[in-house]
């Protein structure tokens, strides 16, 4: 009887958690739509998921949208321009104000960006380098698996 009223009680707490994180979950998903610009929102509303992103409320869908979009923007850009300006950001970011979290997740973000477009931050002296050092070899003549984990070793 006992755990009958117990289990009884957890669900009714589930149930009533739930119910507002859906709550909480959709005004937050207002609050962020809402702070978006007409010009965003439009090119969000190009990409496949805006449909079930829309229907879903959820917050961090919407995020994801978000940054997805911003970041993949650059399909109408001249390419050397946006690796020569993703590089000179990148290279440029420096801490100032910032506490360290803030700092770090401003240059995760670099990164991510750096990456969407394509910027590898590899030099070949570098891979030369570390190849002859890892592989005892020229980078030229590693397998293309060796090559590959030479790469991702030295990122």
């Amino acid at each position: 009887m006992l755990r009958k009223q117990h289990t009884q009680a957890n669900g009714r707490l589930t149930e009533s958690r739930t119910q507002k994180l859906i709550t909480h979950g959709g005004q937050s998903y207002a609050l962020i739509l809402g702070q978006c610009t007409t010009n965003l929102k439009e090119k969000m509303k190009q990409d496949p998921q805006w449909d079930s992103v829309t229907k879903s409320y959820n917050p961090l869908k919407l995020y994801s949208l978000i940054e997805r979009t911003i970041i993949g923007h650059t399909d109408d850009q001249y390419p050397c321009t946006v690796v020569y300006e993703q590089e000179a950001a990148f290279y440029n970011h420096r801490q100032e104000q910032f506490t360290n979290s803030e700092w770090h997740e401003r240059f995760n973000k670099r990164v991510d960006i750096a990456n969407s477009v394509g910027d590898t931050h590899q030099h070949e002296a570098l891979m030369k380098f570390f190849a002859k050092e890892t592989h005892d070899g020229a980078f030229e003549d590693l397998s293309d698996d060796e090559q590959e984990m030479s790469e991702r070793m030295h990122m």
